[in-house]
């Protein structure tokens, strides 16, 4: 059960940045 109260919070995403090359 999530309080009605408190809006969802963000998910945190991994700190990952390898799927950012299209020339590979």
């Amino acid at each position: 059960m999530t309080p009605v109260n408190s809006p969802p919070r963000p998910k945190r995403r991994r700190k990952g940045r390898r799927r950012r090359g299209g020339r590979r």
